[in-house]
Parts: structure tokens; C-alpha cells; sequence
């Protein structure tokens, strides 16, 4: 079959929308600005990636077999793979403070 659910093709899809996800909510964290809004940047920009690929695969940009539905759900999947990881690591990453061990601070 042509466009197979568990082809190479799916996974660098899934791949790389997941990846570039994580990268702009990563970017986007460094900054003032942004820092509240990070995971939704990752997931617009990892969103617009993937159907700018699809998009140009149905023009026959690329020279590719053109767009493919299941192309598309694996980019969504990979976008969702990177709001969650993005979403635990960002659980994960806030430590609790650390208290003096004589119960007394410095000021």
C-alpha cells in the first residue's frame, strides 16, 4: 500500500512536528514576553508547519505523492506528543524551595 499508518513517512512527520513544537515552546520560555503563552506558541507554530508541509505536498511543491490525510493526523499527533511533554517538563521543572536546615534565614 501507498500511504501505510506505521510508514517512515508518519514518523518524521510525527517527528517533526513534535520537535518543533518543543523547540519554539523552549524559545518562546526564554522570553519575558512570551513565557506564559510557550505552549501554545509550540503548538500554533508546530500546527502551521505541518500544514504548510501538506499544503505544499498538495501543490506538488516537493514532487512528493501529494497530501495525505493520515500525513496530517500523524503532524497533529506529534504537535499533542509536544504539548504533553512540554506541559510535564514545565510540572517537573519548578523545584520546591529549599528550606535552612536551622529553620532560620539569612537576610
Amino acid at each position: 500500500m501507498g500511504d501505510d499508518w506505521l510508514a517512515v513517512d508518519k514518523f518524521e512527520h510525527f517527528a517533526a512536528c513534535l520537535l518543533i513544537t518543543c523547540f519554539v515552546a523552549r524559545l518562546a520560555g526564554r522570553s519575558t514576553r512570551f513565557r506564559r503563552w510557550r505552549i501554545h506558541l509550540g503548538a500554533l507554530i508546530g500546527f502551521a508547519a505541518g500544514a504548510a508541509k501538506e499544503a505544499a505536498d498538495a501543490t506538488g511543491l516537493w514532487g512528493s505523492a501529494g497530501a495525505s490525510v493520515r500525513d496530517g493526523v500523524a503532524d497533529m499527533i506529534g504537535v499533542g506528543g509536544g504539548v504533553l511533554f512540554e506541559l510535564l517538563f514545565s510540572f517537573w521543572r519548578f523545584e520546591k524551595p529549599i528550606l535552612p536546615k536551622d529553620g532560620i534565614e539569612e537576610v
